[in-house]
């Protein structure tokens, strides 16, 4: 990866498979997790995903809607048709959909953009 440390990437590998359904946590990726961390972080790394995704699910059951300030962070660098700095191939399916509070709807996209634009003139 680009943007992770390998041990970053082990890291979310085995939160990710950790996540599934039944778990999909297989022998491998708690080896390659081992040639970065200790026992103790591979711990931590496994209870706050854990706590990461009970949270994610109970917030999506009932439609919490997000704070104001991750949701324009989230839109900055979630959606690429704001995003100027990515290649054309790059795509997300990240949507705010019952997450957005109808008080956010009518300034978010324009302070996004106003903040952007920002960035492109200071970068």
């Amino acid at each position: 990866s680009l943007v992770f440390t390998d041990g970053e990437s082990a890291a979310l590998a085995l939160v990710q498979a950790a996540a599934s359904v039944p778990s999909k946590v297989t022998e491998d990726l708690r080896k390659t997790l081992a040639c970065y961390a200790t026992a103790e972080e591979e711990e931590a790394v496994v209870l706050v995903g854990a706590c990461m995704a009970y949270m994610g699910r109970q917030h999506d059951s009932i439609g919490i809607p997000l704070e104001f300030r991750p949701l324009r962070n989230a839109e900055m660098y979630l959606q690429p048709e704001l995003r100027t700095d990515l290649p054309e191939n790059v795509l997300t399916r990240w949507s705010p959909g019952k997450h957005l509070c109808p008080m956010d709807a009518g300034r978010l996209t324009a302070e996004c953009i106003k903040a952007l634009e920002q960035k492109d003139k200071n970068p």
